[in-house]
């Protein structure tokens, strides 16, 4: 539990694998799924050596088949400790209750990471083969309930390794994200005002992964009483503090919100440009200049889709798109240039507005 142990161990490590080379080949099965996962190790200078350790061993052509050669005994410890090892088994009777507590948040985020890790490098034909071990593995975990807990455990690091995990999967093995479509829907689109600034970023891209893997995503989420209040509160509060790793997400997931009707089409966007509106002023009041940016260009990237989306959208009708284009024009364009223009507000006029505006049409 000591993170002076664990650095000089690493270190150790690296120079063992230096001078054995090849020699290490009949230990990796043993030494990987510690190894791999110490690189994700929340003390920097621990993960580094760890990661040094790693590189000094294995040249960059030879990582991928190493990880392929060793990935059923690196799931399998990754299993272990998310679903059967608790605080009393890895504790130290030595140690104070939070510093094993801390141990085994480290130790489950860690492992989180380094399949993550793991999923990325290895071939798509070494991941989704039904009888392959390692993708037997990874099924039994992802299917069960204590895996799915940790989408709530109080750790935000644990929580942002496993939505950053969860995003792993449905690239990398769609089916068994698709597989727990309503629980994963749940936990992204029905959770978007995420107020923990580590786990939010992680989150909302799990959230784009849902509507972009799950085709019926939309139908596993309560539209009306989940998804729009949990958009409007984060919309509306300008990020709260986190708009510049949030809100670029916005319009592909707007792009991806189906609407029963023209009607409701018009009604979503009228009123999600009204909570824009009280997310750039949100901004303004916390002073905030970055974030200011983040905001107004998410907003008139978003303003571009829906005056143009509707052309298609509303087709049938050409008084109502007509209506649709003034009403964002007036209520929401004008109102921001006329605060930039006469000094209402500086830090609009010192965002990309207008650079924005220019590119509209």
């Amino acid at each position: 539990n000591d993170w002076r142990v664990r650095e000089a161990t690493h270190k150790a490590h690296e120079q063992l694998a230096h001078k054995v080379g090849r020699n290490i080949a009949p230990f990796l099965k043993q030494l990987m799924p510690v190894w791999l996962t110490s690189q994700y190790d929340g003390y920097s200078p621990a993960a580094t050596a760890a990661t040094r350790a790693f590189n000094t061993a294995f040249p960059a052509t030879k990582k991928t088949d190493v990880l392929a050669f060793t990935k059923e005994p690196v799931i399998n410890y990754i299993k272990d400790m998310v679903l059967n090892q608790t605080i009393d088994t890895i504790g130290d009777q030595t140690a104070t209750a939070d510093e094993n507590k801390c141990k085994y948040n480290r130790l489950i985020a860690n492992s989180m990471q380094g399949l993550t890790a793991l999923m990325a490098a290895l071939p798509a034909d070494l991941l989704a083969a039904d009888d392959d071990p390692f993708y037997t593995s990874l099924k039994e975990l992802i299917n069960n309930n204590k895996f799915w807990k940790f989408a709530k455990y109080p750790d935000s690091l644990i929580r942002s390794a496993w939505f950053t995990l969860m995003s792993t999967v449905a690239q990398r093995t769609a089916d068994l994200f698709r597989a727990n479509a309503q629980k994963i829907c749940g936990l992204t689109l029905g959770a978007l005002d995420e107020k923990d600034v580590l786990v939010a970023p992680a989150l909302w891209e799990c959230a784009l992964h849902t509507v972009n893997t799950i085709e019926d995503s939309w139908k596993c989420v309560n539209f009306r009483k989940a998804f729009c209040p949990q958009l409007r509160a984060i919309v509306r509060e300008g990020g709260r503090g986190n708009a510049s790793a949030l809100f670029p997400n916005l319009l592909p997931l707007l792009s991806r919100i189906p609407h029963e009707s023209a009607d409701a089409f018009v009604e979503f966007h009228t009123e999600f440009y009204g909570f824009m509106r009280e997310g750039i002023s949100k901004t303004v009041q916390n002073k905030s200049q970055y974030e200011c940016n983040a905001v107004v260009k998410a907003s008139m990237e978003c303003l571009r889709y829906s005056m143009f989306n509707s052309t298609a959208t509303l087709a049938a009708d050409t008084v109502q798109r007509q209506h649709f284009w003034t009403q964002l024009i007036r209520e929401h364009l004008l109102t921001l240039v006329t605060d930039a223009i006469t000094g209402a507000s500086d830090m609009l006029s010192k965002s990309s507005l207008f650079t924005d505006l220019g590119q509209l049409w």
